[in-house]
This record gives structure tokens, C-alpha cells and sequence, in this order.
């Protein structure tokens, strides 16, 4: 036998995007695909920043060593993937990759996450925790219940939810601003480039 290696990508990128905090809750398989399919994009445009080449060898030597650990784990326990947790190191570098390909773009990419944190958190979680609902299930509308079961003020989740907000609306006017201030791409005069 072998190893699935799409299936470990899918493992990986799954558990790197959002995991349930520890839960091990996940969003439904599309909300992930549309994840991947923005960051794939992303890092395809990314290789023609020459801005950015720096980040390519610190995020790529670093996923060689997570596939070799893919290896070795198979082998060990016959088990062909390696949990996404162990690519946050390379965050930083992950994220100038990112937002170099997708450019202004950038606010869909940050506008889909707040919304698989605000879903996962809100409508997967608290009513897990607070028994309202089967693992991986979600019901957003015993929310403001499962607060007051779980003893969380509702000022506490009012400033997370406004909180994960304001970081959308932010990402949003930041990438507007530097679209409007960015003059246009032009071809290279240079063949060499």
C-alpha cells in the first residue's frame, strides 16, 4: 500500500484552516474546499512576485520536512497524514505568499475565514459544548442559550463576534486603499524579466 497524498493534503490543509480548537469539530467539506481553492490560487499567483521569492524556500523546505514526516509517520503507524497544526510556524511566510498572489483579493480570503471562525465558533461549538446539539452538527439559533449555559457573559461573545468584525472590515479598507493608491501593472520594458 501507499500513501494518499491528497488525502494527507486535505488532512493537513483541513486542520491547519479550522479545527475546532481542539474539538476536532470541522466545518461541512465544501466551506474547506473553497478555503484551499482560494489559498491554491493565491500561492499560483504569488510565483510572479519576485517580491516575495524569499518566503518560497522557508514555506517549501518546511512542507518537504511535514511530507517527510508524512512518510515516516505511514510507516510507523500506517497512518498517511500529519495534522495541520504543525504548519503554523510557517504562518508568517504563508500569509506574504498570500497576500502577494491575491492582492486585493486578500479581503475575500480574510472575509471567508471570519466567516468559518464566526460559523465554527457560534454555530458548531457553543452548541456542542453546551449539549444543544450532536458532534458536527450545527444550530445557530441556540446561540444566546448556550451562552447563558455555558456561563459566558453576552458582552464577552458580543466583543468577539464585533471583534472578528472589525478585523474583516479592516482587511477590506486596507486592501481598497491600496488598490485605489497602486497604479497599473505595466509589461516589463526589460526581456529578461
Amino acid at each position: 500500500t501507499q500513501v494518499n497524498w491528497l488525502k494527507a493534503l486535505n488532512v493537513t490543509a483541513k486542520s491547519f484552516l479550522w479545527f475546532g480548537a481542539w474539538s476536532f469539530l470541522t466545518l461541512k467539506s465544501w466551506a474547506y474546499i473553497l478555503l484551499e481553492a482560494a489559498g491554491l490560487a493565491g500561492f499560483i499567483l504569488a510565483l510572479r512576485r519576485p517580491e516575495v521569492r524569499i518566503a518560497w524556500p522557508m514555506a517549501g523546505f518546511h512542507i518537504l520536512a511535514m511530507a517527510y514526516g508524512v512518510l515516516v509517520y505511514y510507516a510507523a503507524h500506517q497512518i498517511g497524514n500529519l495534522p495541520g497544526w504543525y504548519l503554523w510556524p510557517m504562518a508568517a511566510p504563508l500569509a506574504l505568499l498570500l497576500v502577494a498572489g491575491l492582492r486585493r483579493w486578500t479581503a475575500l480570503l480574510i472575509l471567508l475565514l471570519g466567516i468559518a471562525d464566526i460559523y465554527g465558533a457560534a454555530a458548531l461549538m457553543l452548541p456542542y459544548y453546551s449539549g444543544f446539539v450532536v458532534r458536527n452538527r450545527a444550530n445557530a439559533s441556540v446561540w444566546n442559550e448556550a451562552l447563558h449555559r455555558l456561563h459566558t457573559p453576552i458582552p464577552l461573545a458580543a466583543a468577539w463576534l464585533l471583534a472578528t468584525l472589525v478585523l474583516i472590515a479592516i482587511a477590506a479598507y486596507i486592501c481598497a486603499r491600496n488598490q485605489s493608491q497602486t497604479p497599473p501593472e505595466t509589461p516589463s520594458s526589460n526581456p529578461a524579466t
